[in-house]
């Protein structure tokens, strides 16, 4: 139970994550530094521009081949260079592409990178396995899993800590 933050949805979710990680560096004096693929949900880019348009992120993209698989490769050098959050979708909700999370969570568990995951299309639809995958942070929405719309979920990893948004 004190791992699940209930919110209004994965758009909020993706926020508390993305935002509560930048307060929590900022708190202690330190910019972030985000990579994201080049084909996450809007709600990422959305956050992710608005806080690089303010300087408060540095802000890498990992490109994707014409299926929409991630270049692992270059997502491996972000991490080993030094990331404070990934952010990588567990299935594309445009081409359907289903990321290797297990793979993804070996890497940045090699390097110790905070792993942000939005879930919305996969959750109950595909196996995800939050603990053993290095998944720090998965974002849920309630409305593909049958629940009303304006209800979602943060799971977040114990020991990680998010900076409230709102005081």
């Amino acid at each position: 139970p004190q791992e699940i933050f209930f919110t209004s949805g994965a758009t909020e979710s993706l926020n508390l994550a993305i935002q509560g990680t930048v307060l929590h560096r900022e708190s202690q004096g330190k910019t972030t530094h985000i990579a994201i693929s080049s084909v996450e949900h809007k709600a990422v880019f959305d956050i992710c521009h608005a806080l690089q348009k303010q300087n408060r992120i540095a802000l890498s993209y990992i490109p994707v081949d014409c299926q929409a698989n991630l270049d692992l490769q270059v997502l491996e050098s972000y991490c080993q260079k030094g990331l404070d959050l990934l952010c990588v979708m567990a299935a594309n909700n445009e081409v359907g592409t289903i990321y290797p999370l297990e793979t993804i969570g070996t890497i940045v568990q090699r390097y110790n990178v905070p792993f942000l995951c939005d879930a919305s299309q996969a959750v109950g639809k595909i196996p995800l396995n939050f603990k053993d995958w290095g998944i720090t942070y998965l974002a849920i929405s309630g409305h593909k899993l049958y629940a009303p719309k304006g209800i979602g979920a943060l799971v977040v990893k114990k020991g990680h800590h998010l900076q409230p948004m709102i005081s």
